[in-house]
């Protein structure tokens, strides 16, 4: 990966990040489908080492394969720090993510916000990116908020839309210091899915 330097962890040379899964029982079919993070994170630059999925094991056997795919990019990111470190990544020594009002968590990373406001069908510039602020611990504040990006594969939640890899997705790994040269290029090559009439939880 560019940008994420090899790091000695435990002994061993990590060559970017290693990442370990398992199918488990987490709450049973039609809640949590996964969740993921890093477990280890260099010093540098806070960008992981190491980092885990779980998922659960009576949604996995459920799905398709193309819904089965989305599901593991998803928590992919979130080993590659999306919404798990962001309380370590900073834009000019401020927190990338804020919390306004005691309930609304915002995005301020300038690559992803710069995306949102290319996208975004109104002419003002928004200075934030709304983050989740419905659900669960695992769900809040770690998610673009479902109500405005809707079927964009990084909210909290899955159902019955084609999910896509968006370019502020894709830029906001920037932000984290990973070498993302053009968002588009990313986002283009993303899968979609289109599965059910079900609305489940990552976590």
């Amino acid at each position: 990966v560019e940008g994420v330097q090899d790091v000695r962890y435990n002994g061993q040379l990590i060559d970017d990040i290693i990442v370990t899964a398992e199918l488990k029982s987490i709450d049973g079919l039609g809640g949590v489908l996964g969740r993921a993070g890093p477990t280890a994170v260099r010093t540098a630059n806070a960008l992981p080492v190491t980092a885990s999925m779980q998922f659960d094991a009576a949604d996995a056997f459920r799905m398709s394969p193309d819904l089965w795919a989305d599901v593991i990019l998803h928590e992919m990111f979130h080993c590659l720090g999306f919404g798990s470190l962001w309380d370590r990544f900073t834009v000019k020594g401020a927190p990338i993510v804020k919390l306004l009002d005691g309930k609304n968590w915002i995005y301020v990373g300038p690559a992803a916000l710069a995306q949102f406001n290319a996208l975004s069908p109104d002419d003002g510039i928004m200075s934030h990116i709304p983050l989740e602020n419905t659900g669960g611990a695992g769900t809040q504040g770690s998610h673009w908020r479902e109500s405005v990006f809707s079927d964009e594969l990084m909210t909290g939640y899955l159902h019955n839309v084609d999910a896509i890899l968006s370019t502020i997705t894709a830029a906001a790994f920037r932000d984290f210091g990973y070498g993302v040269a053009d968002p588009e290029v990313v986002a283009a090559g993303s899968a979609v899915y289109s599965e059910g009439n079900s609305r489940y939880d990552f976590a």
